[in-house]
């Protein structure tokens, strides 16, 4: 019995990175205009999304690992390995 594998997640991260971030902007849009700190604010929303991103990154490469291992556990059971 093979293992499926994860299908890896960049295209899925960036899309949803790229939703959230245009939402947040699109929220905050009226009030950057005529705030002085509206700088400051789309620089806690780039990190936000760079934070985002990373841990997307991370997760992907977390569910590959754990993918690998039952792919070779899977492996060593069945005596192919």
């Amino acid at each position: 019995m093979e293992v499926p594998a994860i299908q890896p997640l960049s295209r899925r991260s960036h899309i949803l990175s790229t939703l959230v971030l245009r939402g947040v902007c699109r929220a905050h849009t009226a009030t950057l205009r005529t705030r002085e700190d509206g700088v400051s604010m789309a620089e806690y929303i780039l990190l936000t999304a760079a934070v985002l991103i990373i841990a997307l990154a991370a997760i992907n490469g977390f569910f590959n690992a754990i993918a690998a291992a039952f792919q070779r556990l899977t492996q060593r059971l069945n005596g192919t390995g």
